[in-house]
């Protein structure tokens, strides 16, 4: 997908989260938790963005939200809902790969919760392992570091991560050129 054209925002009011379950202990359902209070008692809007909607509970985002978060946060019950989310929030808190693509084709700044080899290696692509949450990472202390960090760097992160997706986009585009210009 093409990357969107970058309109800066001054200043963090939405916070997307997507999670994906089965990979975060009870230890870190409690951090993330406390984070996400921490972040609406300081006036953000929370928004859970589901990615998986499928009938199982295991694979059920929506499910997942509200077995730890209960009804107290706005949960994108559709796809569509979910993407035309993606133009509301300012910052994007993800641990699922389809997340993290479309927040950064959409000039958001990330956190990553990686669960796994294909998460860290989209982590490095993008260059945010800075903002990785993981291993000894994952405290509340580190997450609240380094969303101030994204906060008070707000204009450059969002920047950032464009340039960072615009470059992705327009390697990727040369390399199927170079495909194309190899057919008879």
């Amino acid at each position: 997908m093409s990357p969107k054209n970058l309109v800066k925002k001054s200043k963090i009011h939405t916070v997307g989260i997507s999670l994906r379950d089965g990979f975060l202990s009870p230890y870190h359902v409690e951090i993330l938790s406390n984070f996400v209070e921490v972040l609406s008692k300081n006036h953000k809007k929370i928004i859970f963005l589901s990615h998986s909607i499928f009938p199982s509970e295991s694979h059920n985002d929506i499910h997942f939200v509200k077995k730890i978060f209960g009804e107290q946060y706005e949960v994108t019950l559709s796809m569509n809902e979910t993407l035309d989310k993606y133009q509301e929030i300012d910052v994007m808190i993800s641990m699922r790969l389809h997340a993290t693509i479309l927040a950064a084709q959409n000039n958001i700044p990330v956190m990553m919760i990686p669960y796994g080899p294909k998460t860290f290696s989209l982590s490095k692509i993008l260059e945010i392992e800075p903002f990785m949450i993981a291993g000894e990472n994952f405290s509340l202390e580190s997450m609240l570091h380094k969303f101030s960090y994204l906060e008070h760097n707000f204009e450059k992160m969002q920047e950032k991560i464009h340039t960072k997706y615009r470059d992705i986009h327009q390697n990727f585009l040369q390399k199927l050129e170079k495909i194309d210009m190899m057919k008879p």
